[in-house]
């Protein structure tokens, strides 16, 4: 049972996405990709299977190197398309299906967008949300999209409407100062910036943080 789509970013492999094993006409019990030779018409190795649900979404990253799967098992896998296996553990954080995917044109940030209303941006290298799940749908987010530029992403929703986020450095650092009220110490630029970095303001308006000499 087929669910989506996606061409590899040179034409060559197209992947498929759906229900390995329907339960009924409404239920599945695990999802499947299936990738195809284009020219042979022919599927490459056997399925890659994951998903303790249908898979909506399928999309490749700008190299091509990387497959992301979405599923109603409210799971993101990313696959490695040379070894054909997961990289590391499925990516948790909505609370519903998740109905669309979209890599920055980097390739460095995945968007997903999930029935329970919400965006979430996410570190592809280290395979965890940047950020807390953006919230302004008040209906399932059936899809997003990157900017050319990478600095956007638009959602459309089931509500009627379409909203654009601000997904630039400069915004982030806008809001992590907003919501932290303060700049780092010094304790946690050495742990998530490294102590051979000499320290800076990330807030200038805002005092240094703690262990941090004015």
């Amino acid at each position: 049972m087929g669910k989506d789509q996606a061409f590899s970013p040179d034409g060559k492999i197209l992947a498929s996405g759906g229900c390995a094993k329907p339960i009924d006409k409404e239920a599945c019990s695990q999802g499947e990709i299936r990738l195809w030779n284009v020219a042979t018409r022919q599927p490459i190795g056997a399925p890659l299977t994951g998903h303790a649900n249908l898979i909506n979404r399928v999309v490749f990253s700008p190299d091509g190197k990387t497959l992301a799967s979405g599923s109603a098992d409210n799971t993101i896998i990313l696959w490695s398309l040379a070894t054909r296996q997961p990289i590391g553990s499925p990516l948790t954080g909505h609370t519903a299906a998740v109905w669309s995917l979209a890599f920055s044109p980097d390739g460095k940030t995945l968007a997903s967008a999930s029935q329970d209303n919400t965006v979430i941006l996410w570190d592809v290298a280290a395979l965890q949300p940047i950020t807390p799940p953006l919230k302004g749908h008040t209906k399932t987010a059936l899809s997003v999209a990157f900017s050319p530029d990478g600095r956007t992403v638009a959602s459309g929703s089931r509500d009627k409407t379409i909203i654009l986020w601000d997904v630039s450095l400069e915004a982030w650092k806008s809001r992590a100062c907003r919501i932290a009220n303060r700049n780092l110490t010094q304790a946690e630029w050495n742990q998530f910036i490294g102590p051979d970095m000499p320290y800076q303001r990330s807030c200038p308006a805002l005092p240094p943080g703690e262990g941090i000499r004015p």
